[in-house]
């Protein structure tokens, strides 16, 4: 449980300028970990809801640093 997790933050950090992608891998990547029989018995349309919300955080999150990152080394060469 714990290593998906990690595989699908790794996954939305590698697309991290692509918000698209990421949504739809950590979706897959949800459907492989958790599995069709907790999805038959989970409310489908709560658990697409809880993936996205969290891809959308987790690549705003990762698409601000990285700006903030480059924003600094602009300043530093230009300084």
């Amino acid at each position: 449980m714990l290593r998906s997790l990690g595989l699908i933050f790794m996954l939305i950090f590698l697309c991290r300028t692509d918000l698209v992608i990421a949504i739809g891998a950590s979706f897959i990547m949800a459907m492989i970990s958790f599995g069709f029989c907790i999805l038959i018995r989970m409310p489908f349309i709560l658990m697409l809801r809880f993936v996205t919300m969290l891809a959308m955080c987790v690549a705003r999150i990762g698409h601000s640093w990285t700006t903030a990152k480059k924003q600094s080394a602009k300043h530093k060469c230009h300084a």
